[in-house]
């Protein structure tokens, strides 16, 4: 758990020195010594700068030199009693842990003393601070609700919905004036239907009737109806026609006059037949 590294100075047992030394920490999440910063040096204990917070309760070894003539090496065993991570740069303090040294021997505690006369005068005491009070979130909703009532009355936005569904269900207004309802006649008359329009616009105007009639538009058998042919394209197909009828005849005599020489074929071979004949009796 994360506690407050603030400095209670009516808790004091010993001053306490605003310093800026750098030190080595060397604890049990890290067994290599890393460089810190102290900034706050006493007897019973000293406070470290430092973004790695170790745990609450561990032992820390913290090695540095103390005095601005003759700087003394003090190497001080001490136990993590309070750490505190700052995540805003707005928050009160410092990221860091601060330690209780533990029972110094005799000449570590010589030392030291003699070390913190060198130092600047010690931390004046003031008035305890406070701890924050908790934020209370009921009081929030509270107001929060007492802001959406005094925006929006319930009342007022019930009488509001009923005047519109009321203006709703209203009919049209009439207007009864001289003047709607001459419109109103002009829209009939405008919008009434005229079937004998043909009728009168012929009997007063027969011949722009007659020029405007329109005419059918042609169908699809007219569209796609062969053309008449002109003489002189109908003149080249009687040549062809007569052409052709004469090679029809010409093929017709063919045709009959080979039947013709077919028919002398077989007389001749009958003919011969019979001179074999006869010759075969003579020889007989």
């Amino acid at each position: 758990m994360l506690h407050s590294i603030e400095v209670l100075v009516q808790r004091r047992r010993a001053s306490r020195h605003a310093v800026d030394l750098r030190c080595d920490v060397v604890t049990e999440a890290w067994p290599e010594p890393i460089a810190h910063r102290v900034r706050d040096l006493g007897l019973g204990g000293l406070f470290v700068e430092s973004q790695l917070l170790p745990d609450e309760g561990s032992d820390v070894l913290v090695e540095m030199r103390v005095g601005r003539r003759a700087p003394l090496r003090l190497t001080l065993l001490g136990k993590v009693r309070r750490c505190e991570l700052r995540r805003r740069v707005s928050e009160r303090g410092r990221s860091g842990f601060a330690i209780e040294l533990g029972g110094l021997a005799p000449y570590e505690a010589d030392t030291l003393r003699d070390a913190l006369r060198g130092l600047p005068p010690p931390l004046p005491v003031g008035p305890r601070s406070e701890p924050p009070r908790d934020f209370d979130f009921g009081d929030l909703d509270e107001d929060e609700d007492e802001e959406l009532d005094a925006c929006f009355d319930l009342d007022e936005l019930t009488k509001l919905e009923a005047a519109v569904h009321a203006a709703a269900d209203e009919p049209e207004p009439v207007n009864d004036s001289p003047l709607s309802q001459e419109e109103a006649a002009m829209d009939e008359e405008f919008d009434a239907p005229r079937e004998n329009l043909g009728d009168d616009l012929q009997q007063h105007h027969p011949e722009s009737t007659a020029a405007a009639t329109p005419t059918p538009e042609p169908g699809f058998e007219q569209l796609f109806a062969p053309e008449p042919e002109t003489a002189e394209q109908a003149a080249p197909d009687a040549a062809l026609a007569e052409d052709e009828s004469d090679f029809r005849d010409e093929d017709t005599a063919a045709a009959d006059s080979f039947e013709e020489g077919d028919a002398d074929d077989d007389a001749i071979d009958q003919a011969f037949d019979e001179v074999i004949e006869a010759v075969a009796e003579t020889i007989e």
